[in-house]
């Protein structure tokens, strides 16, 4: 009995004494009371969640451009970048463009213009190719059209009335006034000063009225002279403008008439004094031009003028009746819109 209360009494002491080996690493590990250490680096616990981005590779402008072209369509409502400034534009409708095949290293595909210019730029998600659906069109043997033309029609509910002043001046072949002093010649100059009121509408003519003042100075052979003045009133008629090379053009014609001409003649010393109806035929040419007051028209224009003797007591010789005065110059006119 005490034998074995012996041996017991030993081994408890040899454990206490020979500490196994799992204690032996407890101690050699290092103090686990954290709060000795000033910080903690715990940054190995954090997952690495950054994706890995390969450097981009740069794309040569001159492979783009050797790339090829092919067409797309981009819908509305989609940016693009004007490539000279960077700046972000929005399409407010659906277009069809030509494009390069070649994108650059952030995907964007540049965009030529009408004349093959470099000017834009978009994302390639954006760009849908239409070289399959085109190639896909058929052109037809000939057309037939299936339905009646449509017929369109055209109206003006605002009708505007024009106001302007013209200055008319030009060289005067005054015939009917050399049949009436049998003289060789009868020239001159003629200044008229006119106002005239046009209809503005969209129909091919545009009427108007027209109220004139006109004098000629008429040198007669052998040192003679007269001076004829007039005041004329009629209608006239302008054409719509023309379009050459955008370049305007229009025509434009007046009919007017006067009772009350009168032309001084001074022949031979002696003061002669002769009344007349008139009737003045004109046709112009008009290059309109806008300006700030309206519009703005000059030309060349053609008149002739037939005259009628009116309560005339004095006896004249004149060779022949239908003997008219013409003229040619150019106009200037003033139109306040």
């Amino acid at each position: 009995m005490l034998l074995f209360f012996f041996i017991l009494s030993f081994s408890a002491f040899a454990q206490i004494e020979n500490p196994s080996p799992l204690e032996e690493l407890e101690y050699e590990l290092p103090d686990s009371d954290l709060s000795k250490f000033k910080s903690f680096d715990n940054s190995f616990l954090k997952k690495e969640t950054t994706k890995h981005i390969s450097p981009h590779q740069i794309i040569p402008f001159e492979k783009i451009e050797k790339s090829g072209t092919s067409l797309g369509s981009i819908r509305a409502g989609v940016p693009i970048a004007r490539i000279q400034d960077n700046k972000k534009f929005t399409l407010d409708k659906k277009i069809f463009v030509k494009y390069f095949n070649q994108e650059d290293e952030n995907q964007f595909k540049y965009l030529l213009s009408k004349n093959n210019q470099i000017l834009y730029k978009i994302d390639s998600r954006y760009v849908i190719p239409i070289n399959e659906d085109i190639d896909l069109y058929e052109t037809p043997h000939h057309f037939q059209s299936i339905t009646d033309p449509i017929k369109k029609t055209e109206y003006d509910d605002d009708l505007k009335l024009n106001l302007g002043f013209g200055i008319y001046s030009g060289y005067v072949s005054a015939d009917f006034v050399k049949d009436l002093t049998n003289n060789s010649t009868a020239n001159g100059i003629s200044n008229q000063f006119s106002l005239q009121s046009s209809l503005d509408w969209n129909y091919f003519l545009k009427p108007g009225l027209i109220l004139n003042y006109e004098k000629i100075d008429i040198q007669i052979s052998n040192g003679n002279r007269a001076n004829y003045q007039t005041f004329s009133f009629g209608p006239q008629l302008k054409t719509k403008n023309f379009d050459v090379n955008n370049f305007a053009y229009r025509f434009q014609i007046q009919m007017r008439v006067s009772p009350y001409s009168k032309l001084n003649l001074f022949l031979n010393e002696t003061n002669n004094n002769f009344n007349f109806n008139s009737t003045d035929f004109l046709i112009s040419t008009e290059f309109p031009i806008e300006n700030k007051l309206g519009e703005f028209f000059w030309g060349p224009f053609f008149n002739s003028q037939t005259l009628n003797f009116k309560n005339q007591p004095e006896i004249v010789s004149i060779r022949s009746s239908n003997k008219t005065n013409l003229t040619l110059g150019l106009h200037f006119v003033q139109v306040f819109k």
